[in-house]
């Protein structure tokens, strides 16, 4: 499962401070990634340790259905954003411009659970196998600080 959290740039936190609580987002610029680009409204999920789920409803300043936007546009202190912790790992690189830091660091947003449907074993090609297996060493690779471990291995 790949995990999300909230995300701010440096910049944007020394200017306009540290939330302490989900409710405190409600004083922050949120940027919201919606697939539809629609509406700036969300609600975000945010669960701590084993307690229930707080849900917080926001107006976003921006909303796009660009990932890479979204991404670019919190690197330049538009805001805080909800998005997956291998992509807000991605803007540590100094050529991709600012590092972010984790807003709320005990609050996580829902995992997105990550799936290969195939075939039973008894009826799989051996290329999709080979390719499960490339797939899961890549993906672990890549992703593993950023992946719960969970769910079977290619088999």
């Amino acid at each position: 499962s790949i995990r999300f959290g909230l995300f701010a740039s440096q910049d944007y936190l020394q200017h306009r401070g540290m939330p302490m609580s989900p409710a405190d987002l409600l004083e922050h610029a949120i940027v919201v990634y919606r697939p539809t680009g629609r509406s700036a409204d969300t609600t975000w999920q945010l669960s701590r340790d084993s307690s229930p789920a707080e849900q917080v409803r926001l107006r976003g300043r921006l909303c796009s259905s660009d990932s890479a936007f979204i991404l670019q546009s919190v690197q330049s202190g538009a805001g805080v954003a909800l998005m997956s912790e291998f992509a807000a790992a991605s803007a540590h690189s100094p050529s991709k411009g600012g590092q972010l830091v984790r807003v709320l660091p005990h609050w996580q947003g829902p995992t997105l659970a990550l799936h290969m449907v195939t075939p039973t074993t008894r009826h799989r090609l051996a290329r999709v196998q080979l390719f499960m297996n490339w797939a899961d060493a890549t993906l672990k690779a890549k992703l593993g600080a950023h992946l719960d471990a969970g769910g079977d291995r290619p088999s």
